[in-house]
Parts: structure tokens; sequence; C-alpha cells
């Protein structure tokens, strides 16, 4: 469905479908609805002129059983008005790239918790009729409630999300139906159980079960650490070391992003990067009667797994080996592809110990400045 700009209203322009002959549209896990594509060009050149010059940043909805699926607005058309063969080639985004509008103005110079600086980032420096607060839930992890740089609105929202919590739990923002900017920890549980169609690698890239390295303290000396390694993949695996290189950390903070780093990649662990057809069923294994456009990113279980290392430990944020993160989702003319990442608490530890360094230097730079204007 076609509608005006969502600062215009959204008055209803009409049904669209049987107008574009192709549509291809991906949703991400940081970020939500993200971007799409969709072509005009079997159609009178009068049509491909009406949309090219009428409904540029018109919002664009895709709906499935009743349901939003996606939504956005258009971004850029291109429009070739050959009178024999017109073609108008629509990129549509969805509302948080319009959080990339704005400098943050928001801040006053003091630490508080992350969800609060995220939710006043929104009110401030988002504009209402294109992205409003949607369920922020609470994190109470401190962070400082200024920029040191002029930053701009999603690209603080998404530094503040990369740093999980204070478990090292990794936690997502993004855009929803009703143009809400929603934040939470991932869930971890999988919404589906996948039997075929999944591309999997497994690579010595991927292997460390050494851990040397060295780290700077707090009072700037460099400290050597003392080697770390997982026996049992060394006796299996040839040897190879991970030099961990660390600023401004804690002793306690190395060693722990030390052992993280040999708990996650000590064996070669058969990772999920891609998928071809797939064969979706519920967690339980029941057959699933599914619009391939209401399939979302999140944690999903590889049912082919052969779950050789056996289950993760409690301290993990994945429940099972079988589990992996799906990152984005995207759909054309009805075929999915998955994009998949890997949140690690390795790598949220690490975010955390470099913004807490340099919180430390904007904390004591504010300082500065209030005793300057004393």
């Amino acid at each position: 469905m076609l509608y005006s700009s969502a600062i215009d209203g959204k008055a209803p322009r009409g049904e669209i479908t049987e107008l574009i002959s192709t549509w291809r549209r991906s949703i991400r896990l940081q970020g939500g609805f993200w971007t799409g594509q969709f072509t005009i060009d079997d159609e009178p050149l009068s049509i491909c002129q009406q949309i090219y010059y009428e409904s540029f940043l018109d919002h664009i909805v895709e709906q499935s059983g009743g349901d939003t699926t996606w939504e956005g607005f258009i971004y850029e058309m291109t429009l070739d008005d050959s009178p024999l063969s017109p073609r108008l080639d629509v990129q549509v985004c969805g509302y948080v790239f319009t959080s990339q509008f704005q400098i943050v103005s928001a801040g006053d110079d003091t630490a508080g918790n992350a969800s609060e600086w995220i939710r006043d980032i929104i009110n401030t420096d988002c504009d209402s009729r294109l992205v409003r607060p949607g369920r922020i839930d609470a994190n109470t992890l401190q962070v400082y409630r200024d920029t040191q740089l002029k930053q701009y609105a999603w690209d603080e929202i998404q530094k503040i999300t990369t740093l999980g919590d204070a478990t090292a739990m990794p936690w997502q923002a993004w855009v929803d139906a009703g143009q809400r900017l929603h934040y939470r920890a991932i869930p971890n549980t999988p919404q589906y159980r996948i039997v075929g169609g999944l591309k999997r690698r497994r690579s010595m890239d991927l292997l460390y079960n050494s851990v040397v390295g060295a780290y700077t303290n707090n009072a700037k000396n460099i400290v050597e650490l003392t080697e770390a390694t997982n026996d049992i993949s060394i006796t299996r695996y040839p040897k190879r070391q991970y030099y961990l290189a660390l600023d401004a950390v804690t002793a306690d903070a190395a060693a722990a992003k030390q052992q993280m780093i040999l708990k996650e990649s000590a064996f070669p662990r058969s990772r999920s990067v891609g998928s071809t057809d797939l064969e979706l069923l519920s967690l339980s294994g029941e057959a699933m009667d599914f619009s391939p456009w209401r399939i979302r990113p999140g944690v999903y279980r590889d049912a082919q797994y052969p779950d050789r290392m056996g289950v993760l430990t409690a301290t993990d944020w994945l429940t099972n080996e079988a589990d992996f993160l799906v990152d984005e989702v995207e759909v054309a003319d009805g075929r999915i592809l998955l994009k998949t990442s890997y949140y690690t608490e390795a790598d949220i530890l690490e975010a955390q110990e470099e913004y807490r360094e340099e919180y430390r230097k904007q904390l004591r730079q504010a300082r500065r400045r209030k005793k300057r204007n004393r």
C-alpha cells in the first residue's frame, strides 16, 4: 500500500502490488525495517511519471495476513522516461534511517542509565512524525549522557546498544510498525528450527586454543598476560595462539577477555553463515504454515547440528550449541535469505572497557569545564 508521506499525514494513495514487477526488502536485528526496492517497468509512462513526481518520501506498507510486516518511505527514485520502455526504480528505507538525520543535542555531561539516554535521544533528536519511542526496557548500565564528538542520533543509539548490559548480554534497538523505536535485551529462545537450506562453515580462522598478549592498565603500565590454554583442544588440533592487546583495562577485565576468547574459540564450531532454500519447523518440530514475509531476525536452532561438544555452560548467552543468531532477514519475491552474525561476551566486554575509558575522559573534561565556569 502506498500513502502520502508521514509528514503529510499518510493519506491513502492505493495498492501498488499489481504495478510492481519485483519487490525485495530486508529486516535487521539492529535497526528493524531496513531497506527495500521495487521496479515498475510494464506500465504506461504516465504511471511512472506520476509516482516519480508525486510520491517522493511517500509512506509504504507491506502486509501479510492483515498484519504490517514491513513499512518505510520512498528514499530514492530513478526514472527512465523512454516512451517505448519506461522504467521506474524505487529505493525504500525503514524509518530508522531518519534517526540519522540530526546530530545529538540531548545531554548534560552526567552519567545515567543506558535506556534513559536512548529515550532522551529519541525524544530530543528524532522527528516525532517519523520516529517515536516505543518499548524501552530498563538497562541500568551506566553511560555518559553526551558525545565527545558530534554524533548522529542513530550512531549514538547503536554505540550504546552494542555495550549490552552489566552482565555482558547483547541488546538490540530497532524501529518497528507504527514507527516506534524499541530497545531490549535480545531474547535467546529460538524462534524456529531449521531442518534444511542452511549454509554452514568450519574454519581454522575461528580456532584459537591459546591466548597470550598484554594490556595497559589504568596507570599506563604495560602488563604481559600469562598464557591461557585449552589443553583438550591442543591435544586434538594444532596449537594456535591469539594475541590479545587491550588498553586501559583492569587485570580482572583482561583475564575475563582472555577466558572468553578461549571459551568461544577453542574448538572449530560449525557456524551458520547464510541460507538457500529454507525448511522451517516450530521449535517443537511441527511443520509450519507461514508466510515468508512474517519471518523476523533473532535466535534460530539448527536441527542438523551434531551437538558433539554438548550444551553450552550456564554463563553463555545462547543455551545450546545448535543455536545461532540471524542478524538480517531478506525476502525477495517470497524467497528467504538469512544473514548471520555472532555476539560474543568477549566482544561486549571489550566494547564496555573501551567505552569506560572514553567515558572517564569525558567526565574529567566535564569537571574541568565546570571549574572554569565557576
